[in-house]
């Protein structure tokens, strides 16, 4: 299981909610909640379904989808199962054309259902480039009435190039397919910030909290120079009653993907808030941010 690495311990002080030193406490590390745990051995992975909620889970038809549940597929006939998307995204869910080598990655099928009912197809994820050609998964699901979103999760191929990813899907006999092309770059040797997010005081994932509840501001950082090194990060925070820096300073950071958090405590205002992480690394700053409310 993966660590979480703890950056500073903030309480609640009685004159208020007060933010960390300039400089805070030397770096812990302690165990990452299993709920929030993500497991970099994925290559045999089943794709799972992902509604259409919210501007997150945009479909890759040409268009923004403004969060309604669903979206009248473009160019398919009534009655029938047919590929109308393919994209690919970050572990953040954020579409990207270019990606690092080894770095996790979504491919991203989206299905046009407009039989009315709940239908079984098979769905195929392809994959082609330098690395060679192949079938990344392949095999049958049952797709909802209206239009959703299958999930697989993988990682980037490790031979730099342009990829094309191709999402198919049959039914009836009929094969309908859509593609995405991708680029791999080369990565001599940098970190960056990758994802940013809140989660309560178990680990879980979420976007809203009540006023002063304990919970988890978190930055993943990309490490792609073979070699634990020190880079200097910075966890800021915007809102309606305090805006500010949370804590910032030195943490030395392994390869690969790293989860780096603060243990924190909720603002003490209701409203909407914005998480901001930074590292940086070798002159290069990076940054994520997040947003969750207060009630």
């Amino acid at each position: 299981m993966k660590t979480i690495l703890q950056l500073s311990l903030v309480v609640i002080l009685a004159l208020g909610w007060l933010p960390a030193a300039a400089q805070g406490e030397a770096p812990v590390g302690v165990p990452q909640p299993s709920p929030m745990a993500e497991s970099f051995t994925i290559d045999n992975t089943e794709p799972y379904a992902q509604e259409l909620v919210g501007q997150v889970f945009l479909p890759a038809l040409g268009t923004d989808h403004n969060g309604a549940d669903s979206l009248e597929p473009s160019g398919v006939t009534a009655g029938t199962v047919a590929a109308v998307g393919a994209r690919t995204t970050d572990k953040e869910y954020v579409t990207r054309s270019t990606f690092y080598p080894g770095q996790a990655i979504k491919y991203i099928g989206t299905v046009g259902n407009t039989t009315g009912a709940a239908r079984t197809a098979t769905l195929r994820w392809r994959l082609a480039g330098p690395c060679g050609a192949g079938t990344l998964w392949s095999g049958s699901r049952t797709a909802a009435a209206g239009t959703i979103q299958w999930v697989l999760d993988r990682f980037v191929p490790k031979c730099p190039g342009n990829y094309t990813f191709t999402f198919s899907v049959i039914y009836a006999g009929v094969t309908t397919s859509r593609s995405s092309n991708f680029s791999v770059i080369s990565n001599t040797g940098s970190i960056t910030v990758t994802g940013a997010r809140t989660t309560d005081i178990n680990g879980y994932i979420r976007t809203s909290y009540y006023r002063n509840q304990p919970m988890w501001y978190v930055g993943d950082l990309y490490n792609t120079t073979g070699a634990s090194r020190v880079v200097f990060m910075k966890y800021s925070l915007a809102g309606p009653c305090w805006a500010g820096i949370l804590w910032q300073g030195n943490v030395t950071t392994g390869t690969g993907t790293i989860p780096w958090g603060i243990k924190y405590y909720a603002p003490p205002c209701p409203g909407n808030f914005t998480l901001t992480v930074s590292a940086t690394y070798g002159g290069l700053t990076t940054s994520r941010s997040t947003n969750f409310s207060i009630y």
